[in-house]
């Protein structure tokens, strides 16, 4: 897990600062625009042990299956790299899919 100080550039990679980019998602501030925007907070979430955000940004199916407590021992012990977004696709018909 990492102690993200306000001036530090964001986990996800975006180039922002955490402030400016995934801060407000996570806080419940702003919900994420596009699909690429809604991958990179939930990668932040992850890299913060924020599993709480991870639970609320899943569908219904996910949501029923989901294990806090799993989530979060994994999510705490991963040293995490960096997310690097592949492709995105367009929105159609409410699908969209990010490849990283």
């Amino acid at each position: 897990m990492l102690p993200i100080p306000s001036d530090d550039n964001c986990p996800c990679e975006s180039g922002l600062t955490f402030l400016s980019c995934c801060a407000p998602c996570l806080s419940g501030k702003i919900t994420p625009k596009t699909p690429v925007a809604l991958m990179r907070s939930r990668y932040t979430a992850y890299t913060l042990g924020k599993i709480s955000y991870i639970q609320s940004t899943m569908s219904l199916d996910a949501f029923r299956n989901f294990q806090v407590k799993t989530a979060k021992s994994w999510a705490t012990s991963i040293d995490w790299k960096g997310l690097e977004i592949l492709e995105a696709t367009e929105e159609k018909k409410g699908i969209a899919y990010v490849e990283f």
